[in-house]
């Protein structure tokens, strides 16, 4: 548990760009998962993992490309 710290940082973070983008989020303190919020009534898990690049299938314009997402 020695990266409960940043994992717990990471999460207030979170919150406080979706405040700031005009979304009424808190914790969800039910719940004993730290990663759990609760945006407009909305149950939401903030899972605190490595990033990973994947394709995304894009079928806009009615033409099929697949484009990078994080």
């Amino acid at each position: 548990m020695g990266n409960f710290a940043s994992r717990e940082r990471a999460v207030e973070a979170w919150m406080h760009l979706a405040a700031k983008a005009g979304w009424q989020v808190a914790r969800a303190s039910a719940d004993g998962d730290s990663g759990t919020v609760e945006v407009e009534g909305l149950r939401y898990r903030i899972r605190l993992t490595p990033r990973v690049r994947t394709s995304l299938a894009d079928d806009e314009g009615g033409t099929l490309t697949w484009r990078p997402v994080l």
